[in-house]
């Protein structure tokens, strides 16, 4: 593993030379002297989030915004994320990053499951949100309630029609 890693450093010597990695970065860095953002002008992934080199690592592209954050501020701790409180995926500026819970950054975020955790009533104007049921999933709990006597009450009417013999069959 040594003699893969030491062929990287010099593989990365050659193609970069003596420049720095704070010095590469800041190549690809813009400010956005209206929202203090340090735009990515570099490698994007789909998602829209700065992918950057670092030879140095075991995982060659890392995304700039965890790197940045990482060579300003220290490591990030196993299980937890970064989010941006600026909402900018190109934003690599350290101190519009903060470090939270995976459960917190996509509960911050615009997805239909965040949107739907931040809805504090149903579509039919109940306010009591709690898990039913084995899934865990959040739901209103009036709308389980009489979705689920709705329920009893067809299976209850299905039973009654067999013990008295009446048949589902079309004439």
């Amino acid at each position: 593993m040594r003699e893969i890693n030491q062929v990287k450093r010099n593989a990365a010597l050659a193609r970069w030379g003596n420049r720095s990695h704070i010095s590469r970065f800041y190549d690809y860095v813009q400010l956005d002297l209206n929202r203090g953002c340090w735009l990515w002008l570099g490698s994007l992934n789909r998602h829209g989030y700065g992918q950057f080199h670092d030879s140095f690592r075991d995982q060659n592209n890392v995304h700039a915004f965890r790197w940045a954050y990482e060579y300003f501020n220290g490591e990030i701790s196993p299980g937890l994320a970064l989010d941006h409180l600026c909402r900018v995926r190109s934003c690599v500026n350290p101190n519009h990053l903060e470090i939270v819970t995976n459960a917190e950054n996509n509960r911050r975020g615009f997805s239909i499951s965040a949107q739907n955790m931040r809805k504090v009533e149903c579509k039919h104007g109940h306010f009591r949100w709690g898990s039913s049921g084995r899934d865990g999933n959040r739901r209103c709990l009036d709308c389980h309630s009489i979705n689920e006597s709705k329920r009893q009450r067809r299976l209850a009417e299905v039973r009654i029609k067999a013990a008295l013999g009446v048949c589902h069959a079309k004439d």
